[in-house]
């Protein structure tokens, strides 16, 4: 079975100033682009997102610190993904809501 993170909703600072992406599924990540602030894209197709072989899996990358700059200024672990508040669905949770 294959798993997909989407958003719910943006936490803090968004990775991609002025985007709302709730509902959308990430589709790729690089934690250490601009020097360790990361970017996030994600689709409303679910071709074009990343597929997690678990729950556990999907997690680890949302929790995932930049290598650039592993600590923010205010002491704390940089996991640029964890500014959106995102839940994790499986393909059947996504065949339930497509056409």
């Amino acid at each position: 079975m294959a798993w997909y993170m989407r958003c719910i909703a943006l936490e803090g600072t968004s990775l991609n100033p002025g985007d709302d992406f709730a509902g959308h599924l990430l589709a790729s990540f690089d934690p250490d682009f601009g020097g360790g602030r990361g970017v996030a894209t994600w689709t409303t197709n679910r071709a074009e997102a990343m597929r997690f072989r678990s729950v556990k899996e999907g997690y680890d990358v949302w929790k995932t610190q930049s290598m650039l700059m592993p600590v923010r200024a205010d002491g704390m672990a940089n996991r640029p993904l964890t500014a959106y508040s995102v839940e994790f669905v499986s393909d059947g949770d996504l065949d339930q809501v497509e056409p």
